[in-house]
């Protein structure tokens, strides 16, 4: 009789920066009232916590500690928005409030309206039509935050 490869021992993955249920909440709620806000609740978005920390060059945050980040995928209507450790250990440690976290959502979010323009910009291929199509979808986007932002002034 043969013998069987033993399995090697489960381990239990116990998140060593887990996400507090309040800032998780938050987060997500975030997104979604952002997304409505610029009239772009059409896209589907996910919040992703990675588990490491990076830093940028010229970012925000601290000393070139990323916050969070995101991906846009005009194609299939998407965003991804990246949340690292920093912020969450940041936020633990009160050195984040709140108002910081919805500004740093909100950026992150913005990333939908402008994906456009800046695809076109740093593409090498790109014609007038294409330019003034970028133009307008920013302008109206724009003219959307205008007008929400004086409708909760009045």
């Amino acid at each position: 009789m043969k013998k069987s490869a033993k399995r090697p021992k489960k381990r239990s993955a116990k998140n060593p920066n887990p996400v507090p249920k309040k800032l998780a909440m938050m987060i997500a709620t975030d997104v979604e009232r952002y997304l409505n806000v610029l009239g772009m609740n059409h896209y589907k978005a996910t919040v992703f916590y990675v588990k490491k920390n990076t830093s940028e060059e010229n970012h925000c945050c601290g000393e070139g500690q990323v916050a969070a980040s995101a991906t846009t995928n005009m194609r299939y209507l998407t965003i991804r928005v990246n949340i690292y450790p920093y912020m969450v250990d940041e936020w633990k440690k009160k050195r984040l409030h709140d108002e910081d976290i919805h500004e740093i959502i909100a950026h992150e979010v913005s990333h939908v309206a402008t994906q456009h323009l800046y695809r076109l910009a740093t593409s090498v291929y790109k014609d007038d039509g294409e330019m003034r199509d970028s133009w307008e979808s920013l302008t109206t986007i724009i003219g959307r935050l205008v007008h929400e932002v004086y409708k909760s002034r009045v």
